[in-house]
């Protein structure tokens, strides 16, 4: 009698079952059964495989199932798969049995295939034992808690370690990160793992010593990020809580300084020329829904408005003739390329031996655009009072102010610096100063002790007799008296012989009844760099 598929009954082309798809099929045949699937009347036993074989085509209609049901399938076969023992692994193979009667079927496999099923394959590795094998469903993956894993398309068993220096790192590695969970399980279970959790494991312990630099990708997404949440705030406020109605490129535009504010040196304009104006739509339609609309109005070339969804249709119609007459483009564009050009001025902070020429150099210089629009805007076209060194005081002082302010105090130009400690020398007054601060003119009282400190240091420091720039110094007593008594008067004369102010180079006399350690004087280079408001007197 000639062989059938156990499936279609036909005798064509036969394959023959060998016991890995003999025991594959018959798993899954009781699965099926089980599960009462298709095909879960089909009977497939030991007695039958010298009259049944299979084709390709039949024998994967039985052993394909879905993905969902990879896992129960898994479980199911550890919960109808017996171990054997090791002192009866010389008995031969076990065959599976499946009964139609039955729900579920119990299968016994000769050791050397145990592996894919319940064994571990990192056991032929190990010294020998002669304790009974573990059972499958008490040893899972100390990080991940489960058995098998599947990676990719292939998938894993849970492996034991090789040596204690292996359990050894598992737990340093525990250690080091506070894991706790990790930590107990190591002490109270069986160690074992799969390879891709330990190799994760480890990519963790690696990283964690690794000092993070944020790529220029995720810089450009937090920078996108502060300026989106600011253009949503301007038109929640503005266009939502005000009814106002604006021209869709002039809120581009805002978006795009909002992106070079943000940047700070990090974003040039070359960068954001890429950014289109149509993402920045799609972002403010998925952010407010049904709230905004965004279309092509009746302007010029039909460019896009954007206005809230239930406004007053006359009040739209009278703005929208308003934004037609009213050009403020041109002024936002100069305002923002001025602003941008102070955020990226270079600046150089004051050193930690202050002298007078170092707050006479200030902080950064005043750029030349800034300088340039300045002289426009109060000379006019008439270029003839640009010598004029008043009305060149008044614009530099000007361009210093709106450095200060644009900058928030963090860069602090020449006028800010020397205005401050002048108005500290010769009045003394702390509510002057901080009103002079509070207009944006000078510095605070706080940073003008600050600087005069650190420059008496530096002037002690240096440990010579005169300062910076005097040749001689002398002094003499004028005593007048009268033999009534009546304008009596005695004065101690100073006469400083100074170099003009042109000249580079200046002579320093060195003391010589100067005794003070300079090392007490003057901090080293590697000290703290916070400014000291208090002058400590050298004894």
């Amino acid at each position: 009698m000639g062989k059938k598929c156990f499936l279609c009954n036909s005798g064509d082309s036969l394959i023959d079952f060998t016991d890995e798809t003999f025991r594959n099929c018959s798993l899954k045949l009781a699965f099926r059964r089980k599960k009462n699937f298709k095909y879960n009347e089909v009977e497939l036993n030991e007695a039958s495989l010298d009259f049944v074989g299979y084709h390709t085509k039949c024998y994967k209609k039985v052993t394909v199932l879905g993905n969902k049901y990879n896992e129960e399938f898994t479980m199911f076969c550890m919960e109808n798969t017996e171990p054997v023992n090791a002192s009866v692994a010389d008995e031969g193979p076990k065959i599976l049995h499946s009964s139609a009667h039955s729900d579920s079927t119990v299968i016994k496999v000769e050791e050397g295939n145990f592996d894919d099923m319940s064994q571990i394959s990192a056991d032929l590795n190990e010294e020998p034992s002669t304790s009974k094998a573990p059972t499958c469903n008490k040893i899972t993956c100390v990080f991940c808690n489960y058995r098998y894993k599947r990676c990719g398309k292939q998938q894993q068993n849970v492996i034991f370690p090789q040596s204690d220096k292996t359990t050894e790192k598992l737990k340093n590695m525990a250690e080091k990160f506070g894991d706790v969970e990790v930590l107990s399980k190591l002490e109270n279970q069986t160690v074992a793992y799969h390879q891709s959790c330990y190799a994760v494991y480890q990519t963790k312990e690696k990283r964690s010593t690794e000092e993070h630099v944020d790529s220029s990708w995720h810089k450009y997404r937090h920078v996108h990020k502060l300026a989106f949440d600011s253009i949503k705030d301007f038109v929640t406020r503005e266009i939502v809580g005000n009814n106002k109605v604006m021209y869709f490129a002039k809120l581009f535009r805002r978006y795009q300084a909002l992106l070079l504010e943000f940047g700070d040196h990090d974003i040039d304009f070359d960068d954001i020329q890429n950014y289109r104006p149509e993402t920045l739509e799609k972002k403010l339609r998925q952010t407010f829904h049904d709230r905004i609309i965004i279309e092509a109005s009746t302007g010029p070339r039909n460019q896009k408005i954007i206005y809230k969804a239930d406004i007053d249709i006359l009040v739209m119609e009278n703005i929208t003739k308003f934004l037609d007459t009213k050009d403020e483009e041109k002024l936002e564009d100069v305002a923002y390329n001025l602003r941008n050009c102070i955020k990226n001025i270079d600046s150089h902070p004051l050193p930690k031996h202050l002298t007078a020429d170092d707050i006479n150099r200030g902080e950064c210089e005043i750029p030349q655009r800034l300088l340039n629009f300045m002289q426009n805007l109060i000379l006019g076209p008439n270029a003839q009072e640009i010598n004029n060194n008043q009305t060149m005081t008044k614009i530099t002082s000007i361009c210093s102010d709106i450095i200060y302010a644009v900058m928030r105090g963090k860069c602090k130009p020449a006028k800010n610096l020397t205005l401050g400690l002048a108005m500290k020398s010769l009045t003394n007054s702390r509510q002057v100063l901080t009103m002079l601060n509070r207009y944006g003119h000078t510095i605070d009282y706080h940073l003008a002790e600050e600087l005069e400190t650190e420059m008496t240091y530096t002037a002690v420091g240096n440990n010579i007799l005169i300062p910076t720039g005097i040749t001689a110094f002398d002094n003499f007593d004028r005593f007048v008296d009268t033999t009534s008594g009546k304008d009596t008067m005695h004065d101690t004369v100073g006469i400083i012989n100074q170099f003009p102010s042109s000249t580079a180079d200046f002579i320093n006399i060195e003391a010589t009844t100067s005794s003070a350690p300079q090392d007490n004087v003057n901090e080293d280079e590697q000290g703290s760099s916070c400014k000291r408001r208090r002058f400590n007197e050298i004894s």
